[in-house]
């Protein structure tokens, strides 16, 4: 299935049971769980704002920016 993936952090699928973004690989059972995963959440917007990996990711960034900029 042809999908408009809008989560910036998404990177690919494996073998339809993986999904591979900038926060790691999150592995599936079967196809239909994938697919509704990615229905939800990669290829939401603005559901990918809702998935945890996501939201972990945006985090680390924020911290790193805040970081950067509190250093003389």
């Amino acid at each position: 299935m042809l999908r408009a993936y809008q989560c910036p952090f998404y990177r690919w699928e494996e073998n339809h049971k993986k999904i591979h973004c900038e926060g790691g690989v999150i592995t599936f059972m079967d196809t239909v769980a994938m697919n509704d995963y990615i229905d939800a959440f990669c290829a939401n917007h603005p559901g990918w704002k809702g998935c945890t990996v996501a939201q972990n990711i945006e985090d680390t960034y924020e911290r790193a920016g805040k970081t950067k900029g509190t250093q003389h």
